[in-house]
């Protein structure tokens, strides 16, 4: 249980909402915009017994908010109704361009985490010959400049040796 459930539960709120990103992976995806009730039981809602609340993994962007079912117009409550019919546990809801930005988000990602790496390798090796800051790392080099060559081979050449 986490401490906003807890916290929600304690002032009374029954049901919540699960908040996702725009653009979020397959296990988080199928979860978005789901009420969930988290305590008692509400009619055309399941609860956190039969739909687990985030973190669903690490690093998990999840999070769950209070919704007040009474305020909800009747397309807003016949679409969440809807939204907890369709639920299926091993579905991808996401759209083909969903899919391609979540893709292309985790490349950027993964090259920014090559590049962190490979700085700190750099660092160990020349230590203060490299760049003080993962941020001029980077750009020393993204623009290939002169300096990036040098740097470069001197950490190839300290590696031989």
């Amino acid at each position: 249980m986490t401490g906003a459930e807890n916290r929600y539960k304690e002032v009374g709120v029954t049901t919540v909402r699960i908040f996702e990103n725009a653009v979020t992976c397959p296990v988080c995806a199928k979860y978005r915009n789901m009420i969930v009730v988290i305590s008692g039981t509400v009619p055309g809602f399941k609860t956190k017994d039969e739909i687990p609340l985030p973190p669903y993994h690490p690093n998990c962007h999840g999070t769950i908010r209070p919704v007040v079912l009474d305020f909800l117009t009747e397309a807003e409550l016949a679409e969440a109704k809807a939204l907890t019919t369709a639920f299926h546990p091993e579905k991808d809801t996401r759209t083909p361009v969903q899919r391609k930005a979540y893709a292309k988000e985790q490349e950027i990602r993964r090259k920014a985490r090559e590049e962190v790496k490979y700085y700190k390798r750099m660092k160990a090796v020349l230590g203060n010959g490299a760049p003080t800051t993962v941020g001029a790392f980077r750009r020393m080099k993204r623009s290939n400049s002169k300096g990036w060559q040098k740097l470069k081979g001197d950490y190839l050449r300290a590696i031989r040796e």
